[in-house]
């Protein structure tokens, strides 16, 4: 499992990155804008509803957050 690094916090755009590529995130009105940016392929963009944000931050903290973190 690669670490995620933050870059630059810009508000609102918050960018991550690993040895495989970058993760740009903005909120937007209505949910999140992500792009995944991999390093020898091209980028792919969302947008979530809100809703589906925190799904996927669920998700993302079960699968990435150790307990007592």
């Amino acid at each position: 499992m690669s670490r995620m690094t933050i870059l630059d916090p810009l508000p609102p755009l918050t960018s991550y990155r690993t040895q495989a590529g970058r993760l740009h995130v903005c909120p937007t009105r209505d949910g999140l804008y992500l792009s995944v940016d991999r390093y020898g392929v091209g980028a792919q963009e969302l947008t979530l509803t809100r809703e589906q944000g925190l799904d996927l931050l669920r998700l993302l903290q079960e699968q990435f957050v150790s307990p007592g973190d």
